[in-house]
């Protein structure tokens, strides 16, 4: 599976704004690939917080997607499935950005800096597992955080 980048569908009115952020006829249909949510997490970050790397690995291997409701994130992807080469994806998302949503395959670390204050929405198909959670530190590569 590869990774996803899209933007969310939004309604506006003045009550507010409604955002469907994903649904199985839409971009998950077109990327080939299914998703059922047993875990669900929300975090709020401060401007310039860098978060991560976190993935999973044995029976608790999960795949992801990522929704920023609310700032700005430099959202920074390692590929750790390959043995002799690292890929790394960086996107800038958030409700202003290009993408407000990322979908990352199991195996794949993620990390983010808020470039803003922002709030994340966390989906995953598998429940999470302390033991089975590898992060690391995410100064630990090759990499030049904006912050």
């Amino acid at each position: 599976m590869e990774v996803v980048y899209w933007k969310s569908k939004k309604s506006f009115d003045s009550r507010g704004i409604f955002s469907k952020i994903a649904n199985e006829n839409s971009v998950i249909a077109d990327a080939h690939f299914s998703f059922e949510i047993k875990d669900m997490f929300l975090t709020t970050s401060r401007a310039n917080v860098i978060r991560g790397m976190h993935l999973q690995t044995s029976n608790f291997a999960s795949n992801r997607i990522i929704h920023v409701t609310s700032g700005e994130i430099n959202d920074v992807l390692v590929d750790l499935r390959l043995n002799d080469k690292i890929n790394q994806f960086t996107e800038k998302l958030g409700p202003d950005s290009n993408f407000d949503t990322v979908f990352v395959p199991a195996g794949i670390a993620h990390g983010y800096e808020s470039l803003n204050d922002s709030e994340i929405i966390y989906l995953s198909d598998a429940p999470y597992s302390k033991t089975h959670d590898i992060g690391f530190n995410p100064f630990s590569f090759d990499y030049k955080w904006l912050t």
